[in-house]
């Protein structure tokens, strides 16, 4: 796992290696080596862990012999410091420039290079120049890339776009090249395919080669496959058995000797392609690690070997014993008294794969794990019909009070073929789940009952021997199918007698106050002592005027970013917070807009990109999306150049404005100096920004002069990503209310954004909506604070993710190290919800 392409994986596996078997050390080490990447600052903190309890291994842990980067030479030689052994030593050396001035389209915002390479005016650029383009975090850009490349003429275009498959430090480049080279056709990664099949090819090239050769058919190159199954390198070898597999008819003998392979990954592939072959029955099952036992057992599934499965069964291995368990309850061969034991297991995925319908309702009640309760619920389901109407009953009416909706939205199935009376009452109180799911599965259920007005007049009556909740879903069905005379009769006698419970009263109140199906044109007058239901009251919050543009609104607003549940945002609202940050990919944020009053609620949305007719639709689908004839806010997100704001961009976006689709226009940028020349020479609405106790370089010109020139502005990123909340000092950290204060209690500021994860860190949040000012104290606490998270961003910035470390003689970076190791508390940094531009390190192409 710590060779997982996915960075928070390798994190995991490296804190999970240096916690549990701490002397394995070699592995956690390995970690090293990507240290630019994500999980790196994770292996040195492991790495000194390990050190400091086990001297013995120090001297190998700074061995940098092996080392394949500068990175994981410079985090070698401090480890080397700290515990006073030798070892390499580093100095840090500038980052190199990001502009490109030999390329005409270059900008440092990524959205003007997409428009200006979409623009077919735009001269082609160099090869090299678009396979840089390759690793870009701007998607769009990415894809316009392949585009051009794939039609430029430059005989070397795709082999230097290889050079990004040697990458494993930066994100997207790999899998980028592996696309293009897959659409650029058989006649053109022919020599290159055939050139890394070489001996000498390294192993990104050959991977992709050996990949390429199978999928074309390319059995002439079988030969160069076979010369390389006995590489080094485990990825190479995997890599041209799987071809061979596919390519050569004889490759058996190749796939037994893989057997005896020293990687498991090579040895778990050959048992995986040799199905019912007998040189797996020579393999002492005992013996192997975990992965091949597992792919053991799976080729026992497949072939009925009884005798491995029941090797399986009694595995230390989870997974294996899983497998192995699910195969003999199949084959109907597990005893009574193993499946017992099984359901007892400590692993879930064992206790699911011994779960059968017939012991499914007795796990359902007390199983702690949801995935276990899915399975168990999936096999009642799927034998319903095999089962008597008081055990689907009493199943359903079990898995109609799970606390996992999915279980819940299954339930109706079997109180549907039930069919008794304590089912329909199940059914009926499932139609006021919370979940959108269940209500519907239950309504249809409902809708096919037999008999379902008189069932429905059953429960209405006087003698309620129902529950509320199902008394009231009982009310809201009957106006649905009963006659309207005697709906409106039935409720009118059911508010006279009196002694209905609240829950009921609340929905009688509502059949009587809304235009309902039983209201007749002959009707008498509703009694004036039946109120409607009471709505309500969002309280006063002091709004804010948003710069000129006439929209008021509430000091703290909202983002869909974490995406929350949409209870979420509803408690935002009633709180008084009218202000929603959306983009497309906010599932809960866009469902609450949906249904939410439109004059309650001010929309910012935006765009990524550059370009007039991209603009345009993103405007357009953002009002699909959300059900809306207008946005309040419309910005160019991230903007990170004049080109991106420029006189010809503003001039259509206030052509949106004159048709109403947008009320105000702005754009959002991290750069103080671009946002302040921006506003000066233009009138834009709105501008977003950084801003926070770490950041607080907008306050001395970009925040006056925005108020002077009436520009609304708007703030993110208060809580700098959560390292504000870690504590720098002996002080305690400041809260997250606190945080927000800072930039609200700023001339300057209209609003600031928050990003809620849960409903409380919004219950927390909002405590700065209705208090939004920062006494004396606790503001000067908070900027001494904030410098110390400053200083310390701008090593780890300056160490990790933007260095050039090159080997030297004289170590400089040690006690930055040392400060950077004591920080390793942090869960996460800011590049996980904000790519910046990739700088250049040594071995890209260029």
């Amino acid at each position: 796992m710590w060779r997982d392409p996915v960075w928070s994986v390798r994190r995991a596996a490296v804190l999970a290696l240096a916690a549990i078997e701490s002397t394995r050390w070699p592995r956690c080490r390995s970690a090293l080596e990507p240290v630019l990447a994500r999980a790196g600052r994770r292996a040195v903190a492991c790495l000194a862990a390990i050190g400091d309890a086990h001297p013995e291994v120090r001297a190998s842990l700074v061995d940098a012999s092996d080392a394949q980067s500068a990175g994981a030479v410079s985090a070698r030689a401090f480890l080397a410091e700290r515990w006073g052994v030798a070892g390499p030593s580093t100095t840090l050396a500038p980052a190199p420039p990001t502009t490109r001035p030999d390329a005409p389209f270059w900008d440092p915002d990524p959205a003007v290079m997409t428009a200006r390479l979409l623009d077919p005016v735009t001269k082609d650029p160099a090869a090299g120049v678009l396979v840089e383009l390759l690793a870009d975090p701007h998607e769009t850009l990415r894809a316009v890339a392949v585009e051009r490349l794939l039609a430029s003429r430059e005989t070397d275009a795709l082999s230097r776009a290889m050079a990004w498959l040697e990458e494993h430090r930066v994100p997207y480049a790999a899998d980028t090249a592996r696309a293009l080279l897959r659409r650029a056709g058989e006649v053109r990664i022919a020599p290159l395919m055939e050139r890394s099949l070489d001996a000498s090819a390294p192993r990104g090239a050959f991977t992709w080669a050996a990949s390429a050769a199978a999928r074309l058919g390319r059995v002439d190159l079988a030969d160069r496959l076979d010369a390389r199954v006995d590489d080094p390198d485990p990825r190479v070898r995997l890599a041209a058995l799987r071809a061979l597999r596919r390519l050569a008819p004889d490759a058996r003998s190749r796939l037994v000797r893989a057997l005896d392979d020293d990687d498991p990954r090579v040895r778990a592939f050959a048992v995986r392609a040799l199905p019912g072959d007998r040189a797996l029955e020579a393999l002492t099952y005992a013996i192997q690690p975990a992965t091949i036992r597992r792919a053991l057992v799976a080729h026992a599934a497949r072939t009925g070997d009884l005798r491995r499965l029941r090797e399986g069964f009694g595995d230390t291995d989870g997974a294996a014993r899983a497998n192995a368990i699910d195969a003999l309850s199949r084959a109907d061969l597990l005893d009574d008294d193993a499946r017992r034991a099984a359901l007892a297991d400590e692993d879930p995925w064992v206790r699911a794969a011994a779960c059968d319908a017939r012991h499914a309702l007795d796990v359902l009640p007390h199983e702690p794990d949801p995935a276990v309760r899915r399975v168990a619920a999936s096999r009642l389901v799927s034998q319903r019909r095999q089962l008597s109407d008081d055990v689907a009953a009493a199943a359903g009416a079990v898995m109609a009070r799970d606390g996992d909706p999915w279980v819940r939205a299954r339930a109706p199935a079997l109180l549907d073929a039930a069919r008794g009376d304590a089912a329909l009452d199940a059914l009926l109180a499932l139609s006021r789940d919370t979940s959108l799911a269940v209500r519907a599965a239950a309504s249809d259920a409902i809708e096919r009952w037999p008999a379902l007005r008189e069932a429905l007049r059953t429960r209405v009556g006087a003698s309620r021997v129902c529950s509320a909740a199902v008394r009231a879903a009982a009310f809201t069905w009957l106006a649905r199918v009963d006659e309207p005379d005697a709906m409106d009769a039935l409720v009118r006698d059911a508010l006279a007698t009196g002694g209905e419970p609240a829950e009921v009263r609340e929905v009688l109140g509502a059949l009587r106050a809304v235009a309902s199906p039983f209201d007749s044109a002959t009707a008498p007058a509703r009694s004036t002592s039946i109120a409607p239901t009471p709505t309500h009251t969002i309280p006063e919050v002091a709004r804010r005027p948003l710069g000129r543009t006439g929209i008021l609104v509430s000091p703290l607003g909202v983002s869909g970013a974490n995406d929350p549940p949409a209870s979420v945002f509803n408690d935002a609202h009633r709180s008084g917070a009218n202000l929603f940050f959306w983009e497309p990919r906010y599932a809960s944020l866009t469902r609450f807009l949906r249904g939410a009053q439109r004059e309650e609620v001010v929309i910012a949305a935006g765009t990524y990109h550059a370009d007039a007719p991209s603009i345009a639709r993103d405007v357009d689908a953002a009002l699909r999306r959300l059900r809306t004839d207008r946005l309040d806010v419309f910005l160019l997100f991230w903007a990170r150049s004049p080109a991106r704001l420029s006189a010809e961009v503003f001039d259509h976006l206030a052509s949106l404005k004159r048709v109403g689709k947008v009320r105000a226009v702005g754009f959002s940028t991290h750069h103080r100096d671009l946002a302040l020349a921006s506003i000066e020479a233009l009138p834009w609405d709105v501008v977003m920004t950084r801003h926070s106790a770490a950041h607080p370089g907008a306050e001395r010109a970009l925040l006056p002069r925005a108020a002077g020139r009436g520009v609304g502005v708007i703030t993110f990123s208060a809580l700098c990503y959560g390292r504000l909340l870690r504590a720098t000092s002996a002080a305690p950290p400041p809260s997250a209310a606190d945080c927000y204060r800072y930039s609200l209690s700023r001339p300057g500021v209209a609003a600031c954004l928050s990003a809620p994860r849960s409903a409380r860190e919004m219950a927390h949040n909002l405590s700065a909506l209705t208090a939004p000012a920062l006494d004396d104290t606790t503001l000067t606490l908070l900027r001494a604070h904030g410098e110390r998270v400053y200083a310390r961003s701008r090593r780890f910035n300056a160490l990790v993710r933007q260095a050039k470390l090159e080997p030297a003689s004289v170590s400089a970076s040690t006690a930055a190290l040392e400060e950077l190791l004591a920080s390793q508390g942090e869960a996460r940094d800011d590049r996980a919800r904000a790519l910046p531009r990739l700088r250049r390190v040594e071995g890209r192409p260029r």
